[in-house]
């Protein structure tokens, strides 16, 4: 620019503002070199945390500069330290010592409390005896027709007591399940039947009929009662507990398989955080298309509980079912619930989940719950539940924070394609795990 009479040059103005989260700014020079600036917004990021994004950044490019041909999956983003902490790390044990399986510490409760309630559903309820006796012979039936560790299993049965039933047969019989809700055999269930792969299925005949199984074998929970104790092989803690597929919001549904290790162990942090107790009732009313209700059903199995199979949570605020001491479910759905509630109902823990919590919200449920307490968590299904927040006192601002890590967690991925660690902000959704916390694979629907 020139302008008569005036001396003119060009000033770089720093606003102190950030137009974006994080802006990696390129600006060639005359050289053929360009030179970058990292701008940042300081209410998401810490300098520290940038500086290692920065260095990050570099190494990839000198990598790239130096060989061009290398292949992406080839190029090391993280430092000789960064690396060792990582290759460090190894998969927690249980709190006895050693990794465990859902059917082992089931087990365990039946011998505790065999007479105790475990399901109920309406009039009907199986203790702890009748609900592993039934499953030990759905796991029998199932490993008859050859089924066991690793071999997927569709679940395709209502919302009563023979779902648990059938779950824990599956599980017990040493393969995983791929659940179908029955409300949903459409287009998308047959889109995940074909990816997926079962070699079985389990469930009701009527339901089962209406699914393109192509004449897998199959095996009626209903009509499976007390039989001969399963004695086949028993799932090991990195066998697969199950393959569910998610919702597909962000483009074509994945199914992330979740292992017995990764579902121990993120139940067992979730019980201390929502306060379980021996006898306390969990209100579970979420498809068994999600994971929450894997987080339903085992937080209440693992520690004497009683699941009560409702057919979704809004029954509570409908009249149709009684409130439980444990609550879980979106924050949408959770708000009209809770305001149905008498201010005497037994509800001690609230768990929100699969949404943004806003802070009305929570203070609605200190309102009409003053003894409850809250649960924020949050988890993609290839992490089950990654962070959890237990909100004991007002929230500040306008939205209830989810972020404090679930003290078992790795949030170290895995890249399945090429064997290369990822940092810890490497996306979820990008790179399945081979350490427990984070699936061990996706597949695509």
């Amino acid at each position: 620019m020139a302008l008569p009479g005036l001396e003119v040059r060009a000033e770089s103005l720093n606003t102190g503002t950030a137009k974006f989260d994080l802006f990696f700014n390129l600006v060639p020079e005359a050289s053929g070199g360009a030179h970058c600036r990292l701008e940042y917004a300081t209410d998401l990021f810490d300098e520290a945390t940038v500086t290692r994004l920065a260095a990050r950044f570099v190494r990839v490019l000198e990598q790239m500069v130096d060989d061009p041909g290398t292949r992406i999956g080839g190029i090391e983003v993280l430092d000789a330290a960064e690396l060792r902490q990582l290759s460090g790390r190894r998969p927690m044990s249980d709190a006895a010592g050693e990794p465990a399986t859902i059917p082992e510490l089931v087990a365990d409760q039946v011998r505790s409390t065999p007479d105790a309630a475990a399901v109920v559903c309406g009039a009907r309820s199986l203790s702890y005896r009748e609900l592993y006796e039934r499953a030990s012979s759905v796991a029998a039936d199932l490993g008859r027709l050859g089924a066991g560790p690793e071999d997927l299993v569709v679940l395709a049965q209502p919302r009563d007591e023979n779902l648990v039933v059938g779950l824990l047969g599956i599980l017990m019989s040493g393969a995983a399940y791929l659940p179908i809700d029955p409300r949903h055999t459409g287009a998308r269930a047959a889109a995940i039947i074909e990816e997926a792969a079962p070699r079985f299925a389990a469930g009701d005949a009527a339901i089962l009929a209406r699914l393109p199984l192509d004449g897998l074998p199959l095996v009626e929970i209903d009509s499976t009662g007390p039989g001969d104790p399963w004695s086949g092989p028993a799932p090991q803690p990195d066998n697969l507990a199950y393959v569910i597929y998610t919702s597909g919001s962000t483009g074509v549904p994945k199914g992330a398989s979740i292992t017995h290790r990764n579902v121990v162990t993120g139940v067992r942090d979730l019980i201390g955080l929502v306060g379980m107790e021996p006898g306390w009732r969990m209100t579970a009313g979420t498809s068994i298309n999600f994971d929450v209700s894997v987080f339903e059903l085992f937080s209440a199995l693992l520690t004497g509980g009683t699941v009560d199979i409702v057919p979704d949570v809004l029954a509570v605020a409908e009249r149709r079912a009684e409130p439980g001491h444990v609550l879980s479910g979106v924050p949408s759905v959770l708000s009209e619930v809770v305001e149905s509630l008498d201010p005497t109902a037994p509800v001690r823990t609230v768990v929100f989940a699969g949404d943004v919590l806003p802070a009305r919200v929570v203070e609605q449920v200190r309102s009409a719950l003053p003894a409850a307490h809250v649960v924020n968590c949050y988890g993609q299904s290839e992490s089950f539940y990654a962070t959890a927040f237990v909100t004991s006192r007002p929230v500040v601002g306008g939205v209830a924070p989810s972020a404090s890590r679930c003290r078992r967690w790795m949030p170290t991925c895995w890249d399945l394609s090429w064997p290369r660690w990822r940092p810890e902000w490497s996306a979820s959704s990008t790179y399945g795990a081979a350490v427990w916390g984070v699936a061990t694979g996706a597949g695509r629907a």
